[in-house]
């Protein structure tokens, strides 16, 4: 997508052109003369592609992810035999990608804990800061979300392109290529934290599925068919990317992801208006005890032109927004 491009949106059987602009990490557009109030929400249709990035040294991928680097002489060990990859077919390389990162990153399973020492387990369990990449090689244990940044990494010194992927729909499956659960945290068919892999784009415009955690890349129908079952929806909307609007204007973006192995989506969000405002407010009694209470307000319908603004706020994943419509 262009700096600045015009897509089309339609009020009622007539047709009125919007300008969708890209500055920096936004994309903004408004919604002239609109009506949204509790009894009548209004339902947008996005069309949206998915775009790849680029990971380059000193940017964080996420608030627990990792800052990338390549000060280390093991990191650059790895770079240079990614770069040896290039001339591969491009699906022979994600697999040798998948060989490097899974040589030198091991999941930090509680029960292991000996082995792997207290304060490495800290530094990368949940809830941890985040990790310089030369740091977690030289550590040699990560979660979901460092294992994906080192593969995106170093996919690209292989010559492959793709984003950072999460997701908090996933549910726990019997693998078909080794008759064993997906996740150990949980027992099959229940739901699974958030959870982060990659998606890589080939030369014909495919998007792959890999998830390094998991030794797991869609390129087949057999692999496949398994992240689908397991639910892998990549969240559009989800840390990496929030739309700011005007108070009290709220979102169902539930539909808004990507099935594995997509790249463009049509899909609906409804912006509503709640009906209600409720608000915490203080006091003191006679005694002076102090006390809360729930005040309760209605809130009017919005009228106006809407404006709407689509941020990245870390460079994990990037999505372009190709046009709008209202469909209400």
């Amino acid at each position: 997508m262009t700096e600045r491009g015009l897509s089309h949106i339609e009020f009622a059987r007539q047709e009125k052109t919007i300008e969708i602009k890209k500055v920096g990490n936004e994309q903004k557009f408004t919604i002239l003369d609109v009506v949204i109030s509790h009894e009548k929400p209004l339902k947008l249709e996005f069309d949206i592609q998915k775009q790849p990035i680029y990971l380059k040294e000193g940017d964080q991928t996420d608030f627990e992810g990792v800052i990338v680097d390549h000060e280390s002489e093991k990191v650059k060990s790895l770079l240079e035999e990614s770069r040896l990859l290039k001339n591969l077919p491009e699906k022979e390389r994600l697999h040798r990608v998948m060989e490097l990162v899974r040589s030198n990153l091991k999941f930090p399973f509680k029960e292991e804990l000996e082995e792997i020492g207290q304060e490495t387990y800290n530094q990368v369990e949940e809830g941890s800061l985040p990790i310089r990449l030369s740091k977690l090689v030289e550590l040699g244990y990560g979660q979901c979300r460092h294992f994906a940044p080192l593969y995106l990494v170093l996919a690209q010194e292989a010559g492959l392109e793709g984003q950072l992927a999460s997701g908090d729909k996933l549910i726990n499956i019997i693998r078909t290529d080794n008759n064993k659960p997906l996740f150990k945290s949980v027992k099959p068919g229940e739901s699974v934290a958030s959870h982060q892999w990659v998606s890589i784009i080939l030369k014909n415009g495919d998007w792959i599925t890999v998830d390094p955690t998991k030794n797991l890349i869609a390129d087949n129908q057999k692999a496949l068919e398994m992240v689908t079952k397991a639910n892998y929806q990549e969240d559009i909307l989800g840390s990496s990317n929030s739309i700011e609007a005007p108070p009290n204007i709220h979102f169902d973006d539930s539909g808004m992801f990507f099935r594995p192995n997509t790249g463009e989506i049509k899909t609906d969000m409804l912006v509503i208006r709640p009906e209600i405002k409720k608000s915490l407010h203080g006091f003191r009694d006679r005694n002076g005890q102090f006390g809360y209470v729930i005040k309760k307000e209605k809130i009017e319908e919005f009228r106006g032109d809407l404006d709407l603004s689509a941020i990245r706020e870390f460079k994990k994943n990037n999505i372009d927004i190709k046009s709008v419509r209202v469909v209400q």
